[in-house]
């Protein structure tokens, strides 16, 4: 991911600190400090909106998403089997 600002930056920014005024303006650093809402389903149209137009246009961040996702997916269910037997070495 870069810190650069990738996808452009805007000056106005609504509540969430997401770009409001009609860009896909949303910063790598931006997205990754929104990604738990975005799984989460709490963003709003506007803001999801303009989350996902970055993801269209960067592969770094798609991949971090992607990765994020799994890891969360996997420690979910890391203690499904609590009765399960342990073999410790």
């Amino acid at each position: 991911m870069r810190d650069d600002g990738c996808a452009g930056g805007a000056s106005a920014r609504g509540e969430s600190g997401l770009v409001t005024d009609g860009t896909t303006g949303l910063t790598c650093r931006e997205l990754v400090e929104v990604l738990a809402d975005y799984l989460a389903s709490e963003l709003g149209r506007d803001a999801r909106s303009v989350f996902e137009g970055h993801l269209v246009e960067c592969r770094d961040c798609l991949a971090y998403l992607r990765s994020y996702a799994e890891t969360m997916r996997l420690a979910k269910h890391a203690y499904d089997d609590d009765e399960a037997e342990v073999n410790v070495g």
